[in-house]
């Protein structure tokens, strides 16, 4: 008997029913050994079309705008992981002065007395830094400035330090002699009376307290010394001889209570 059909020799006949309203349709088809499909009316399709997506366009736009944004978040936490965190040094000024703080010769910042600063850089890459302060000074009467001059630089200083700003500055310590005059006398005050380093800084009135005064150097001879009218008093060792009161410096501002007599 001859095969009605000989071009679907050594091919795979195939065939699948579809349920249709009313009637039942037999449709048959041939794979060949390429991948086509032929259908026994004659038609050929391809078994490799391309399949349309069915992901509606607006979801494949929220997609793309969640992508970008978990992008853009990883690059700002790769660049969190490499700056530092905080581009920020804090400055805390224990004196009775205010100081003056400069940052690579920028940023000035005025601190007061007992208070802490936090002094911020535009940029983490700046670090490490130089640190400059400077105490400013008071006048007498008469214009002169008082005591002596307080500055320091500190070098190589990382985000993120704490500076204390005391009365101690390259193993040097220096007082600030506040003095009360229980005398019924006017007094002229002088700071290390009899040494190299005499200061003369003014005079105090009598039951009065003096405390516009500045930072001195401390030696183990230093004095306040109170020349009045018919009598002079000291705290420290003036001349060889030590007071009766000893001289005891506040921890970090250096302040010096003198209380004559």
């Amino acid at each position: 008997m001859k095969d009605k059909n000989p071009e679907l020799k050594n091919n795979e006949v195939l065939s699948k029913n579809k349920a249709q309203v009313g009637r039942d349709v037999s449709e048959s088809f041939i794979v060949t050994g390429d991948g086509n499909i032929i259908n026994l009316d004659g038609k050929k399709s391809s078994s490799n079309s391309q399949i349309e997506d069915p992901t509606p366009k607006y979801q494949k736009t929220i997609t793309w705008i969640i992508a970008t944004i978990v992008g853009m978040l990883g690059i700002v936490i790769s660049l969190n992981a490499i700056l530092p965190k905080n581009p920020a040094i804090t400055v805390q000024n224990k004196l009775v002065l205010p100081i003056v703080v400069t940052v690579k010769d920028a940023y000035p910042t005025r601190i007061m007395p007992g208070k802490t600063a936090t002094i911020t850089l535009f940029s983490g890459h700046a670090f490490p830094v130089n640190v400059k302060w400077v105490a400013e000074r008071k006048k007498n009467s008469n214009g002169q400035l008082l005591g002596e001059e307080l500055k320091d630089e500190i070098e190589l200083v990382d985000a993120g330090k704490k500076i204390i700003v005391d009365n101690e500055i390259n193993l040097v310590s220096y007082f600030y002699p506040v003095v009360l005059n229980n005398t019924d006398s006017k007094c002229t005050i002088v700071i290390n009376d009899g040494l190299n380093i005499e200061y003369i800084i003014g005079t105090s009135n009598p039951h009065r307290l003096t405390n516009i005064t500045g930072y001195y150097k401390y030696a183990t001879n230093s004095n306040v010394t109170l020349k009045c009218a018919d009598q002079i008093y000291w705290l420290g060792k003036r001349n060889g001889k030590a007071s009766e009161g000893k001289v005891v410096l506040s921890a970090g501002s250096g302040v010096l209570e003198v209380e004559i007599p």
